[in-house]
């Protein structure tokens, strides 16, 4: 069976940075959590749709920095999509 259109689709997913802002607590961790919801309306905003069950081996993410998070499109098409994290202004 010929996947190279749903592969396709994976490398446009693969392009998308998501930015979340985030508060800094008094040792510069981050307040709170980012969850796949989150992750999930950040992609519904861009015009991409993705279930939030669909994520792999998801876990918040509590950090400031980059990151990726794996979406499983179909069976056996993963999109890895990238996720940064930065200090909300004061």
């Amino acid at each position: 069976r010929d996947r190279s259109p749903s592969r396709g689709l994976g490398d446009v997913y693969k392009r998308q940075e998501i930015k979340f802002e985030a508060s800094v607590g008094r040792n510069g961790y981050m307040i709170g959590q980012i969850s796949a919801k989150q992750i999930e309306q950040a992609l519904k905003a861009k015009g991409l749709i993705v279930d939030k069950r669909k994520f792999v081996d998801f876990s918040p993410v509590t950090y400031f920095g980059h990151g990726k998070v794996k979406v499983e499109l179909f069976k056996g098409v993963i999109a890895e999509i990238n996720v940064y994290i930065v200090e909300k202004a004061k």
